[in-house]
């Protein structure tokens, strides 16, 4: 019998008799069966056996849906984007090989890289020593005289270069002001039988600097845009010739005397459009001195004829008698 006690003098170390704690027992006991009855009914199990095992789903559901939380919660805060689906739909266009491969090369090129930042540290603080060291030495206070006598001897050279460079520039400037104020009458004369002759599609010449500084003409589209020479096709660069030779024939006239001009079927290559206007350009001219104008295109002839010209069939001359 425990702790020496009679039978008929046994009590609990509460002061509450034995009957009365079996009891409450009992009570406690038929509660729980009923409380395990009401589990077993709302979880549809036929035993507790089965209860035991459906309890033991919804625990390693529960670990499994906090883990999903947990990681949802580490999803968001790296992506920063508050839809979880989004990230979900996102990561599923990716294969989990490739992403495999990913990591394994960005986990080698962060490896590569803190090696990288590490030998440039080592490599920092052994130039920095090498610095403190000169920093203190004579060959550092000798080195950076000889810095300040170098520059000491560039400043005027400098200085000198700079004033050249302005007063180049300052000379290019006048020479354009001039150029533009002053261009001669046979180049302003081309010019506008130039943009005569191309329809408007060049709206004049004027004159530019070469590679080697030296002045070159150039033509000015529409737009503003320069052309050189060479940038032209055939048929403007014929055009462009026809001009500067038609002004130079009417400066002629104008500053010495008339004379005979003869052209030979020099608007083989344009259009009838730019031969009408070319031909208008010749016609102006021979209100002035004589032109002889030799093609043998019909079109040409027609059209020559629109312009004022007149027309002289050669096969139709007779041939004189000796």
């Amino acid at each position: 019998m425990p702790f020496g006690f009679p039978p008929e003098s046994m009590f609990t170390f509460t002061g509450i008799p034995n009957d009365l704690v079996i009891v409450s027992c009992r009570g406690r006991v038929e509660a729980a069966a009923a409380t395990l009855c009401r589990l077993r009914e709302l979880a549809g199990c036929e035993d507790d056996e089965h209860l035991e095992i459906v309890i033991s789903h919804a625990e390693s559901k529960t670990n499994k849906q906090q883990e999903y939380d947990r990681i949802a919660k580490g999803l968001i805060e790296r992506n920063a984007v508050a839809d979880l689906k989004q990230i979900e739909e996102e990561a599923s266009g990716y294969e989990l090989d490739v992403l495999k491969l990913e990591i394994s090369a960005s986990e080698a090129r962060q490896k590569a890289l803190q090696e990288e930042v590490f030998k440039r540290g080592s490599e920092y603080g052994r130039l920095l020593q090498e610095f403190e060291r000169l920093e203190g030495s004579e060959e550092s206070a000798l080195q950076a005289q000889r810095a300040e006598d170098a520059l000491a001897k560039i400043r005027p050279a400098v200085a000198r270069y700079l004033r050249l460079r302005i007063a180049s520039e300052v000379l290019h400037r006048a020479i354009e002001a001039f150029r533009e104020k002053h261009q001669g009458p046979v180049l302003s004369r081309a010019s506008e039988t130039f943009s005569r002759l191309t329809l408007g599609d060049h709206s004049g010449l004027t004159t530019g600097f070469g590679d080697d500084d030296r002045p070159v003409l150039v033509t000015i589209r529409r737009n503003g845009e320069q052309v050189a020479v060479e940038g032209l096709s055939d048929g403007t660069r014929d055009q462009l010739y026809l001009a500067l030779r038609l002004a130079a024939i009417e400066h002629h006239v104008e500053t010495v005397a008339p004379c005979p001009v003869i052209l030979d079927d020099i608007l083989i290559n344009s259009d009838d459009a730019r031969a009408s206007a070319a031909l208008h350009v010749i016609g102006e001219l021979a209100k002035h001195t004589q032109v002889l104008f030799f093609t043998h295109h019909r079109r040409l002839a027609e059209l020559g004829g629109k312009a004022g010209a007149q027309l002289i069939e050669l096969d139709s001359v007779a041939t004189p008698t000796a």
